[in-house]
This record gives C-alpha cells, sequence and structure tokens, in this order.
C-alpha cells in the first residue's frame, strides 16, 4: 500500500522522522510503508487514527482498507492491561433519553505509582435517544460494538469509539466467523399456547417464541431473517434481561424451565444455544446443582424476578456463574471444549469479605492473566486472583463517576452501572469495512 508522493512528500518525511530517535542514524531511515500502517499507525487509538485520515490521500486510503480494520481489532484485543464499558443505568425502570459510555482502564496490578494503581474513568461518548433505553436488559458486546435495549422493543447499537449508532429491533450481537460478518438475533413472542407440565402436574400456558437474525453492514438483503424457534416449544424461557454471549460463532441465552416458571422458591436453569453454522437451537444443559432463586428472600420483596445466576464469556471460554441471592460464595463452571460436560473452575469465598450478593449479583467482567475483574450489585469492582485465590476491591463507580453531569442536566450519583468488556475497534455498523473480499453469496439464507 504506497505512500502519495506528489506535494506531501516533504510533509510525510518530516512524520517519519519524527518517529525515529535523534541519536541513531539507523533509526532516521524512512520507515516502509508495509510497517509504517501494520506496526505504527494500527497501534494507535481510534480517535487519533480519525485525526490521521487528514494528512494525505494515501494515508486515508490505507486507514480505510478492510485489512487495517482487521490488524487494529486484533491489535486491540492484545493489549493490556484490558478495559471494560461502564454504561450508567438509574435502576429504575428506564433510562433518560441520554445514554453516555465511559471506557474504564484497569489498575495495573504490579503498579509501584499510585496513578497507575488506580482504575480511570473517561467519557466517550454521550447521545440522544429517540426512545428512553431500557435500565432492565444487560447490554451485549462484541469487538467494540455495543447494543442496549430501549424500552419500546429496539435495540441502540453503538461503536463508542467512531462515536457511531444505529437502532434496531431488539437484539443480541455477534461474530459469525463461518460468513464473516457481525449479526444481531433477537427471539420475540408469537402466541401463547396453553401447556401441560408432567413435572409438576399444572395446566398452565406458555409463550410461543420466534427468532430471527439481522446482518449488520449488509450481506443479509438488510432483513430479519426467520430461523427455527427455540425448541423445545413450552419448556425454555431465555431471560432476555440477561443479555446473550456469542462465542465461536454460537449465542448463548440463559433460560429457565417450564418447571421453575410459576412460583417462587428456585428454577431449573439451563442455556440456549443458537449456532450461526446451522441455524438451529440446542439445549445445553445447567451445571450440576446450579438452580436460581427467583426472588428477593427479604420482607421487602417488590415482586420482580431476580436472576443472578449469569453466562459469561471469559477469554473465548463460555462459563456459568452461579452466584445464589445471600450466598457467601461465588462458584464458577466452564463448558468444556467438546460441549458436554461443566467443569468446576473455581469458587470464591465471600465470607471473609463482607461481600453480600443482591439482586443485581456479582458477575465476571474478564479475565486477563492470573487476573478476573468482576462486578459487584453494578457499583463495585472487584479483582480476584485465580492462583492466589484472593479478592480485592479496585473501584467504586459511584465515586469514579461522581464529578460527571450529562448534557440534560442529570448526574450519575445514585445511578448504577453495567460494565462490559471493551475491545476498542473501527468495525463498522452500517458497512462492512472489515470485509477483504466480498464472498460469492452475500444474502444469508439462516432459514434453509
Amino acid at each position: 500500500m504506497g505512500i502519495y508522493y506528489g506535494r506531501r512528500k516533504e510533509k510525510r518525511l518530516r512524520i517519519t522522522q519524527s518517529l525515529a530517535p535523534a541519536a541513531s542514524a539507523a533509526a532516521a531511515a524512512p520507515v516502509p510503508d508495509d510497517l509504517l500502517v501494520s506496526e505504527i499507525l494500527a497501534r494507535l487509538p481510534v480517535k487519533t487514527l480519525t485525526r490521521c485520515k487528514s494528512v494525505c490521500r494515501s494515508w486515508r486510503a490505507a486507514l480505510e482498507d478492510p485489512s487495517f480494520v482487521r490488524r487494529h481489532l486484533e491489535l486491540s484485543r492484545t493489549r493490556t492491561p484490558p478495559s471494560a464499558l461502564v454504561i450508567p443505568h438509574n435502576g429504575g425502570d428506564f433510562l433518560s433519553r441520554c445514554i453516555s459510555f465511559h471506557r474504564l482502564r484497569s489498575p495495573e496490578h504490579t503498579a509501584t505509582d499510585a496513578a497507575a494503581a488506580a482504575a480511570t474513568a473517561e467519557l466517550m461518548l454521550e447521545a440522544a435517544c429517540p426512545e428512553e433505553i431500557g435500565c432492565g436488559f444487560v447490554p451485549s458486546h462484541c469487538d467494540g460494538l455495543v447494543a442496549v435495549a430501549g424500552t419500546r422493543g429496539h435495540i441502540f447499537v453503538c461503536n463508542p469509539a467512531t462515536r457511531k449508532l444505529c437502532f434496531w429491533p431488539a437484539a443480541a450481537i455477534g461474530y459469525d466467523p463461518w460468513r464473516d460478518r457481525y449479526v444481531v438475533c433477537r427471539y420475540f413472542d408469537l402466541s401463547t399456547e396453553p401447556f401441560f407440565d408432567e413435572a409438576t402436574g399444572r395446566e398452565t400456558s406458555y409463550w410461543r417464541l420466534g427468532h430471527e437474525i439481522f446482518t449488520l453492514g449488509g450481506g443479509g438483503g438488510d432483513s430479519w431473517v426467520e430461523t427455527d424457534p427455540p425448541p423445545p416449544p413450552g419448556r425454555h424461557w431465555p431471560i432476555g434481561e440477561l443479555g446473550a454471549i456469542c462465542v465461536r460463532g454460537d449465542f448463548y441465552w440463559l433460560s429457565y424451565t417450564a418447571a421453575g416458571a410459576a412460583g417462587d422458591g428456585e428454577a431449573e436453569m439451563a442455556l440456549l444455544r443458537f449456532g450461526l453454522r446451522d441455524a438451529k437451537f440446542d439445549v445445553v444443559r445447567r451445571p450440576r446443582g446450579c438452580t436460581c432463586r427467583r426472588r428477593t428472600p427479604s420482607s421487602s420483596d417488590d415482586g420482580y424476578f431476580y436472576f443472578t445466576d449469569r453466562v459469561v464469556d471469559l477469554s473465548g471460554k463460555v462459563c456459568y456463574v452461579h452466584a445464589p441471592l445471600a450466598a457467601d460464595f461465588l462458584e464458577l463452571w466452564q463448558l468444556a471444549d467438546h460441549d458436554q460436560e461443566w467443569l468446576p473452575r473455581c469458587r470464591i469465598n465471600l465470607l471473609d469479605r463482607g461481600i453480600v450478593i443482591r439482586k443485581e449479583g456479582f458477575v465476571p467482567v474478564y479475565h486477563h492473566g492470573e487476573d478476573m475483574l468482576l462486578v459487584l450489585d453494578d457499583e463495585q469492582l472487584y479483582r480476584y486472583n485465580e492462583r492466589a485465590r484472593a479478592i480485592e476491591e479496585v473501584a467504586n463507580l459511584e465515586r469514579e463517576l461522581e464529578e460527571y453531569e450529562r448534557q440534560d442536566g442529570t448526574d450519575t450519583l445514585e445511578y448504577k452501572h453495567y460494565v462490559v468488556p471493551y475491545v476498542e475497534s473501527l468495525v463498522s455498523i452500517c458497512s462492512s469495512n472489515y470485509i477483504i473480499k466480498e464472498p460469492i453469496e452475500t444474502l444469508l439464507m439462516y432459514s434453509n
């Protein structure tokens, strides 16, 4: 990929020389164009790259090339320490029409100075939305794209780094490795049907569900494609407010079964898996002994259902988080590569730290090296070292954002905060700028 050598040659030479140490004559030689793009520019943040596009036409062409978009994403995934995205919510029925995204840079575990040892929050984007953003639905994320549910059945899809956003019907976001596309999946209620539960001997009803998939950036006919419904009818209900994860081309929805669909107490949990390769559903059974209480066990029960178990993606592994309400422990199970059994990964003792799991749960955000970052009740961040089995608090999100006030005049002092892993990327929501070569068949027939 060449550099434009017309009038801009002198400007390009100055930029190249500024990158070289003055003390080394050998290092002052011009940097080869391919290394300049793939090893230097690809390591810069998106905000800087946006300015670099104005240097010359060849730089703009290089930075908009799909191979550069993929290279930048590849390097972002390996950047250390990892970062997370914080999305404030008020814990009520809905957010205001204003939403904000804050990048939280994790503290260095081995830092020797106070600045590096403290977590820092940076406002990336504040945006006004055409509808309220529902706070009861955990955002989903994939390669820098974040999906947040609205209150009228739509989804707010945003890339905070590029400051681009769009609206679609409510869905979960993921990557299809077989077709090299980013997609969103959604399930929806079709109708109610009578159902006799043999396990309980009770006649009840269930919502018959439908499921559709949409391809971002074109390539799917710019329309939703219906797939087979979640199986078996009447036996599993996805818990949409907990969101979904997408690992190696499979979506996983945490669900509860018909046996736990009525009344208080324990609900039988399972995972609904939707495979993008064959567009089919199957059921992954929960780890042994993992049931989930559906209501808050207190005299001030507000009548809402609370599920404190979660399914999370930790370094490309499907993990089940078993965190019973008011329990003094948290169990983490990992799905084996052959998908036939759950393996115990760790058990975190919370009693010594005085940690109490409340209705928002205690959820891992990401894993890096021996450390795991977890968020408690959407308020506090903890770091757990799996080898040493030690846990420590690293940040209070209310304090981190106490000086931030939104443009609509509201502040986030009393807010809680969704925390999701974050990888900065140039991936576009509206175009397939990461596709190096268009496939022969661009229309994805998922319904076949």
